[in-house]
């Protein structure tokens, strides 16, 4: 589906113990050094719901935020 849908570069997905591992950069979601999400993060989390509500599965919804300034963006 990540490859299907051009988002290689910002979504990354792996097995684990745990279970299916999907990392977002945040810099795909959010403003850069603000909480605020972008517009296009909503179109995304909407998918991320669509496919969730297909399977049976407990969700865990995790993440950080930054201390300081994005040194990448400086």
């Amino acid at each position: 589906m990540i490859a299907e849908n051009n988002l290689s570069r910002i979504v990354e997905a792996e097995s684990s113990e745990r279970g299916v591992i999907v990392r977002v950069k945040g810099g795909a979601l959010f403003k850069a050094e603000s909480d605020s999400l972008l517009p296009i993060s909503f179109v995304f989390l909407d998918e991320v719901i669509r496919i969730t509500e297909e399977f049976p599965y407990e969700l865990s919804i995790e993440g950080h935020t930054e201390d300081g300034p994005n040194k990448t963006l400086a």
